[in-house]
């Protein structure tokens, strides 16, 4: 199975965080991260036969770049949709970005591959066979300000 992996092009799981141009420090206001793409299939030939190799992740770390301990989980995570009470990954910034300084986030992923033998039909499962690291775009983390007086306008100058 090492051969044929070697063979396929393995990509991340799909990194992807809400709220997408920016973050914040407030509390009430967290970064959303989860992986769209938790599996993956590749199809390869290996001494003449075709071989089928499923890959799903088995950990995932998130790195949210502020200098923190990165959050690690077996859940894939899922994007914030209004209704939906499940508990998602989030991740709470406390300090603002200055000037043009920006966060990365990194996730990476583990894998188990499993395959069937083309030759004996047995299944193969390798756990931890293959990590990806993947990085999502650049972004600058504010401080969300919510008036919440009949006043707000006028203290905004309009």
């Amino acid at each position: 199975m090492r051969t044929a992996l070697a063979r396929v092009p393995v990509s991340g799981a799909g990194l992807s965080w809400q709220p997408r141009k920016k973050s914040y420090t407030n509390a009430g206001v967290p970064t959303i991260v989860y992986a769209a793409t938790p599996s993956q299939t590749h199809t390869t030939a290996l001494f003449g036969h075709e071989v089928s190799i499923t890959l799903a992740a088995s950990q995932y770390s998130y790195d949210f770049g502020d200098g923190t301990p990165p959050l690690v989980t077996s859940r894939a995570g899922e994007p914030w949709r209004r209704g939906n009470k499940e508990a998602r990954l989030t991740h709470h910034y406390e300090q603002v970005t200055r000037g043009g300084e920006r966060r990365t986030i990194t996730l990476t992923t583990t894998w188990d591959a499993t395959t069937t033998n083309p030759f004996t039909g047995q299944t193969l499962t390798l756990p931890s066979i293959i990590t990806t690291t993947e990085q999502s775009t650049p972004f600058p983390v504010s401080h969300l300000r919510i008036d919440l007086t009949d006043t707000a306008d006028e203290q905004d100058g309009h």
